[in-house]
Formats: structure tokens, sequence, C-alpha cells
């Protein structure tokens, strides 16, 4: 992502973006308190991680990078379903499959990113 870009986004979407993210974490927390799984740090960790990847992802939307949006969105899924996975006691499938989803949108976003630096390197 481009620092001007960013700065050039304003303060009025700024104090949007947080509002809506702060929401999302108190929904997120709310719903912790409610079904109160075992390990609840460890959901809230990467439930939480999974509302911050939204918003990264909303952010690179904004920019017009789109690609790089979409990854965000598939890492955060990926990580909303390990929430899942550790609220269920530990289910394989899904502990593992959203460790993969996870590692897939990441990967996403560090090509969108870096992937030009990468292919200059790469071709010497």
């Amino acid at each position: 992502m481009d620092p001007e870009a960013i700065r050039a986004l304003g303060r009025r979407f700024w104090y949007a973006w947080t509002v809506a993210l702060l929401a999302s974490l108190g929904a997120v927390a709310a719903a912790l308190a409610i079904i109160g799984p075992d390990d609840a740090w460890l959901v809230a960790v990467y439930a939480l991680l999974s509302v911050l990847f939204v918003g990264f992802g909303v952010v690179s939307l904004v920019l017009g990078e789109r690609l790089n949006a979409v990854g965000q969105v598939i890492a955060a899924t990926g990580l909303a379903v390990v929430a899942v996975g550790v609220a269920r006691d530990y289910s394989d499938v899904l502990f593992w499959g959203g460790m993969a989803l996870a590692v897939v949108g990441s990967t996403i976003g560090v090509w969108v990113d870096h992937g030009e630096r990468l292919r200059s390197a790469l071709s010497g």
C-alpha cells in the first residue's frame, strides 16, 4: 500500500473505519462472553485477528487494490474458521482448513505487495 494514498483517505474515512472496527471487536467480545468456550482467550485472539484482517481488506479495497483486499478477506476467513475450530474443541478439519486459508490469503497479499520485487530478484 502506498503511504501517500493512505494519508489521502482523510479523517472522515479513518473515523468511520475505527468506529466500524471497534464495533466489530465489541461484537466478537460479546459473542465470546455469551458462548464462553473453554479456551476463550485463544478463540478471542483468532477472532480479533480476523476482524483486523477484514479492516485491512477494507483499506485495500478503498485504495483500489482489489486483489490485496481479496487476499486479506481470505486470510480473515481462515482465521475465523480457526477460531470456530478452537471453540469446538480443536476440530482438526476446521483448524487446519482455516490455517490453509489464512496462508493462501496471506500469500496473495504478499504477492500483491511485493510480487514485482520477487519477480525481479528471481529473474536475476
